[in-house]
């Protein structure tokens, strides 16, 4: 039997045993056609990390290194899905990147199968790899990790 949302802790893995809906935040650039396929299998899905910001190039690949060694079954910040518990929570990730682009658009997910993690982002953002791989939380600030396969629908929201 799945566990619930609300039973859900920071860094345990979960596997998909029966659909669960979680959200995603699509965020893209101006002039962009914002575009989700409706069923996506994330072991064919690459983030493009297009940035200047070479510390945070150098920081993914230190996470993704220490990923590998030691929680090498967790999915990697390279090729997941980033996905939010509730639509309360999504609406915090809405926020959070409108502040670097103008454009979102907030997707129900139904993970159909695969494996998923929560952890905090705020430990991200310090760059304590041990304590943010290891599920330690400061903050609600929690993101979800999915690898797998999903089933997505855009949602209406009154954002903006």
């Amino acid at each position: 039997m799945q566990t619930s949302k609300n039973e859900l802790k920071l860094g345990v893995l979960y596997k998909v045993e029966s659909p669960i809906v979680f959200y995603h935040v699509h965020h893209y650039k101006n002039g962009e056609e914002c575009y989700m396929q409706e069923q996506i299998n994330t072991r064919a899905y690459s983030r493009n990390h297009i940035t200047s910001d070479s510390h945070k190039l150098e920081q993914e690949k230190l996470f993704e290194s220490i990923r590998e060694v030691n929680f090498p079954l967790f999915p990697s910040r390279e090729n997941c899905l980033f996905l939010s518990k509730t639509k309360e929570d999504a609406k915090y990730w809405h926020n959070y990147f409108r502040k670097r682009c103008n454009y979102t658009k907030c997707y129900k997910v139904t993970l159909l199968s695969g494996k998923f993690v929560l952890l905090d982002l705020a430990l991200y953002d310090e760059g304590e790899f041990q304590k943010y791989w290891k599920g330690e939380q400061i903050s609600d600030d929690i993101e979800i990790l999915f690898e797998g396969e999903c089933r997505t629908e855009e949602i209406e929201t009154n954002w903006d």
